[in-house]
């Protein structure tokens, strides 16, 4: 999701900045919220475990998308063997994006590591665009993503029953498509407790759980008994992006929270163990990332995306983190 998200600020630089662009976007349709407001932009449902299922899917896709054409070219920001087949039944110009699968190797190498900053996934997608000689520049993804009223009326009405009157309001999500993202379970409520008994300027910090439907049981074991709120699975999609949207912070692993949060102007805190922004994804604001240093842990980065098992097999990235850092760089930020 996180690397969806990315392309929304790409988008709206691209379309603000070229006089008729049009742009036909392919994506799953849980992704269409993201793009909301968008001016000469048409969203379009990928189905792949429908009627886009395999090499015949993807062919069908082509004549579907062919109906809203003609098109001028085809700008791939995923780059997977299911774009490179569609993009074979089209007789245009085909851009890729670069992932810098190398450098990243490179980077993230038990042995002989290459530790620099690679290129923002952002410039990546924003090399695509130029590459048809598309003007963009000046891309930020702060406040990039927008809501619709009726989610927003719904989230403030949400807010309005569950929070006291001033209470600052922070969303937590602990949780990560990948495991090794994660801060150990016994931290994030060391974090949380702490938090529930702060004040900042005398007032309340009222905290919400963020995750999906599925994770809703897991994350109840968060709130053990706190006055917290776990939301997880309570909003759709549109409605979760127009709640985050009214927060004052959004404190999250190296996850889509993190960029989701940042696009809809919310500020965040991110948590770091195998994985670094030197591949590219790294948070917009790195005064509020928390790590153990590369210089500390050698080993770090391990991974692009956190999939990959610890090298150490003692998960030094996470535990070494202190539950008390985590808190006061929260509490630091709230009193700004």
């Amino acid at each position: 999701m996180g690397d969806v998200t990315l392309t929304v600020p790409v988008v709206r630089a691209a379309l603000e900045q070229n006089e008729n662009l049009e742009i036909v976007f392919v994506s799953r349709e849980f992704f269409k919220p993201l793009f909301y407001g968008l001016k000469n932009f048409t969203f379009y449902s990928l189905l792949p475990t429908g009627q886009h299922k395999g090499i015949i899917g993807l062919w069908k896709l082509s004549r579907e998308l062919k109906s809203l054409g003609p098109f001028d070219s085809i700008l791939d920001l995923h780059s997977v063997l299911r774009s490179h087949i569609l993009s074979t039944f089209f007789s245009i110009p085909v851009s890729r994006i670069d992932k810098g699968r190398k450098q990243k190797h490179l980077l993230t190498a038990q042995k002989s590591k290459i530790k620099k900053q690679l290129k923002t996934t952002i410039t990546r997608y924003c090399d695509v665009f130029r590459a048809q000689n598309l003007k963009i520049q000046n891309v930020t993804l702060e406040k990039s993503i927008q809501t619709n009223d009726k989610a927003r009326d719904k989230a403030k009405k949400f807010l309005a029953k569950h929070t006291k009157t001033q209470a600052k309001r922070i969303a937590i999500a602990p949780l990560s498509a990948h495991k090794l993202k994660e801060l150990p379970a016994e931290s994030m409520q060391s974090v949380i407790q702490e938090l529930s008994q702060t004040k900042i300027k005398n007032r309340h910090i009222e905290i919400f759980i963020l995750g999906s439907e599925k994770e809703r049981s897991t994350l109840d074991e968060y709130c053990n008994g706190l006055k917290i709120h776990n939301v997880a699975g309570q909003f759709t999609f549109e409605e979760e992006l127009a709640f985050i949207a009214e927060l004052d912070t959004v404190v999250t692993m190296d996850s889509a929270n993190l960029h989701i949060a940042a696009g809809l102007g919310v500020r965040t805190v991110s948590i770091w163990g195998p994985t670094h922004p030197f591949t590219g994804f790294g948070p917009p604001d790195t005064k509020n990332h928390i790590c153990i240093s590369i210089e500390e842990l050698e080993c770090r980065p391990c991974s692009v995306f956190g999939e990959k098992k610890c090298y150490r097999d003692d998960f030094a990235c996470m535990k070494q983190i202190k539950p008390k850092n985590i808190v006061n760089t929260i509490t630091d930020l709230l009193k700004i």
